[in-house]
């Protein structure tokens, strides 16, 4: 009897998923096919795709020597102006009979499954791009199935299916479907938490537990094989295994994070064992350090960046530089992708986190508001970019007044649900809490919107939750069981009750504050200690030159070689040189804008940069005061896929504000400090925050 009760609850579910699937699918296929802009693909990435549809094994072909393969997979976005579009298909009579080889890169290595599955598909519809609209269709409905399981862990039918339906036709989700590789690990995500959030609010017996963890190792462990991304799965599963179950002994719990460990690493085991040859797991979370993601974020008010373009040129001088600290004699430029850039990017990342951690948390907290409040709709997004159906765009209108209306403040929101979810079970609530804090905090790495995007399911299942118990309420016998509930927590039988939600909530808030405010009078010390050693640093006077450029503005060089007219070596040659500047500028009438200019072979190795100075900020200037700006400079050439190089050519200020510069100074021994750091400390800086903070 109990199984047909069972399978009375599981058959509407899985009929409703049903449905979800095809229409997501078909939605999805119909985007990509239609609107969804042509997303550009790493070059090469699928060059092996194509050996293995045309049966010549998995190699990886010379791109240089069959110059069709290449201008097939060197995509190009076509919403940019004036540029031709991609080539969508490729004819296995233009490869040549030798078909030329070079070595695997590191994402071939990472993202094999990724690759087979690719080549799977082309070998089906032939080897074209709108051959994989198929298989965009079969990602895009999974996402939207797993989702609405998710949703059903907290929510009613209804709810969950009108939540999935928002979460199909979202417009950040739907952007990001045809960037193939960044989508690709989407469901592998929401796959492992609709399996650990299964596990954590169900009281499974011994097998069962054993078989959901294997399937939950084996879900994580398939999709690092298509976005190593998808690791980051492990360890809350691990966690939520080991502590947060329902009930089961030591052994019980022991058994399945065995089982969940196995079935990971026997499904990952071609994508794990390369890891140790070389990658770049430290790079993009540098990068996530800088200028555009604190903004993203809605953090700063330091005097303080590690750099101002989301571009891997900014982050290569700076673990170069690094590098060479602790090898002078290293005389080759380290690419990322290496052993020897990884555990010099490592490192530096070890040094600059144990430097700033609190800015780390005041990062992964600010994410957290992000994803809750700020991944809605707007009147000037309502719709999927190059969607210009008007029955759709209307249907559009309706949604964008429901997200707007009904998940406004979302932060609030989850805020409540929390509470009520600890009064219901604290294990439940305490889990949730978690779970969210991690997956939407560890987006901080780097905030940018291809890797949240599918988040969304986050602030979507608070709000179907919330709304899910407000209606409720139209129901009596619900009204009554929360008065008699309501009156028992301030009564005497009730404040155990009471306290057993009050004091979680509170160990909770106490979990993210206090070693938030510990770690931020820890920061605070090492960042003073840090600006007093710039300002006492030894230095060199450096005599300046000015060159009048129009309009009103001039270069200034100095005259001992800092600012290159001409790369000193050969584009293609491997050469670095790293100097530490400082430029003190006294007050003014004006903010000056002071712009690095930079000349580089292409834009993605462009490091100009622009900064404001506060020099008409009413402070108490004294004479002899001066704001100290100290900056990197450099100059780089190296080869990765092809030659790039780049050259500091100079200070960019208007001749008007030329007069508040006061002199230029190379720091000598910069060896001698940890952070290559960009710095701009006026009078008053001991005043000034030396730590990050939220400032939205």
């Amino acid at each position: 009897m109990k199984r047909d009760v069972g399978w009375r609850r599981i058959v509407p579910d899985c009929c409703v998923g049903v449905v979800l699937f095809l229409c997501s699918a078909c939605v999805g296929a119909v985007y990509v096919a239609n609107w969804g802009a042509a997303a550009p693909v790493l070059p090469g990435l699928f060059a092996p795709s194509v050996m293995l549809a045309y049966g010549h094994g998995y190699i990886n072909p010379d791109l240089d020597q069959i110059p069709k393969l290449r201008e097939f997979l060197d995509t190009i976005d076509e919403s940019r102006a004036g540029l031709p579009p991609r080539v969508d298909t490729f004819s296995r009579v233009d490869l040549p009979a030798y078909i030329p080889q070079v070595p695997f890169t590191t994402l071939h290595d990472r993202e094999l499954y990724l690759i087979h599955v690719v080549a799977f598909f082309w070998r089906l519809f032939g080897v074209s791009w709108s051959a994989l609209t198929p298989l965009f269709g079969l990602l895009f409905g999974t996402s939207v199935v797993l989702a609405y399981g998710l949703f059903r862990l907290g929510m009613n039918r209804v709810m969950a299916a009108l939540c999935a339906l928002m979460f199909m036709t979202s417009p950040i989700h739907l952007e990001y479907l045809p960037v193939l590789r960044d989508y690709s690990k989407a469901p592998f995500i929401l796959a492992a938490l609709c399996v650990t959030g299964y596990i954590a609010s169900r009281s499974l017996d011994r097998r069962a537990l054993w078989g959901w963890s294997a399937l939950c190792g084996a879900v994580i462990g398939i999709g690092a094989g298509f976005r190593i991304d998808v690791l980051i799965c492990v360890v809350p599963s691990v966690l939520v295994v080991s502590f947060l179950l329902p009930r089961g002994s030591i052994l019980t719990r022991a058994v399945a994070v065995a089982c969940l460990i196995a079935a990971l690493l026997v499904t990952s085991w071609p994508i794990l064992s390369r890891l140790g040859s070389g990658g770049n797991k430290c790079h993009p979370a540098l990068m996530g350090f800088m200028a555009p993601f604190s903004e993203r974020l809605g953090v700063g008010g330091t005097s303080y960046e590690l750099g101002h373009k989301y571009l891997d040129a900014e982050v290569l001088p700076i673990v170069n530089a690094f590098a060479r600290r602790g090898n002078p004699g290293l005389d080759c430029f380290l690419i990322y992708g290496t052993a020897a850039y990884e555990q010099a990017a490592d490192q530096y990342t070890a040094q600059f986190i144990k430097t700033f951690p609190a800015d780390v948390v005041t990062r992964a907290a600010a994410a957290v508001l992000r994803i809750l409040d700020e991944l809605r709709a707007g009147p000037d997004h309502m719709a999927p970019h190059g969607l210009a159906n008007r029955p759709v765009l209307a249907l559009y209108r309706v949604r964008l007044w429901v997200e707007q209306h009904g998940l406004g403040h979302m932060r609030y929101v989850a805020a409540i649900v929390l509470c009520g979810l600890v009064l219901h079970n604290v294990r439940l609530g305490v889990t949730v809490f978690g779970l969210v804090l991690y997956y939407t905090g560890y987006s901080a790495v780097q905030f940018a919107s291809r890797h949240y995007f599918h988040l969304e399911v986050v602030p979507l299942w608070f709000g179907g939750v919330f709304w899910g118990a407000v209606f409720s309420l139209i129901r009596p016998q619900v009204r009554h069981a929360i008065r008699e509930h309501a009156l028992a927590i301030f009564t005497r039988r009730g404040l155990p009750l009471l306290y057993r939600a009050v004091i979680p909530i509170a160990c909770c808030v106490a979990a993210v504050a206090a070693p938030l405010f510990l770690l931020r009078q820890y920061q605070d010390t090492r960042v003073r200690a840090l600006c007093e050693a710039y300002l006492n640093a030894e230095r060199e006077p450096i005599e300046m030159r000015h060159t009048p450029l129009g309009d009103g503005r001039a270069l200034v060089q100095g005259v001992s070689a800092v600012g290159e007219d001409a790369l000193p070596w050969a584009p293609g040659q491997d050469g670095f040189e790293m100097e530490w500047l400082m430029a003190e500028f006294e007050s003014s009438d004006r903010n000056p804008e002071i712009t690095a200019r930079y000349d580089a072979n292409v834009f993605e190795t462009d490091l100009s940069w622009v900064a404001t100075l506060p020099l008409s900020e009413r402070r108490p200037w004294c004479d002899g005061d001066l704001l100290r700006m100290f900056f990197p400079v450099y100059c780089a050439s190296w080869t990765e896929h092809s030659p790039n190089w780049l050259m500091f050519r100079g200070l960019e200020i208007a001749e008007a504000d030329r007069p508040a510069l006061k002199g230029l100074y190379r720091l000598e021994h910069p060896d001698r400090y940890p952070l290559i750091l960009y710095l701009t400390l006026p009078p008053w800086w001991e005043s000034m925050p030396r730590c990050q903070h939220l400032t939205r």
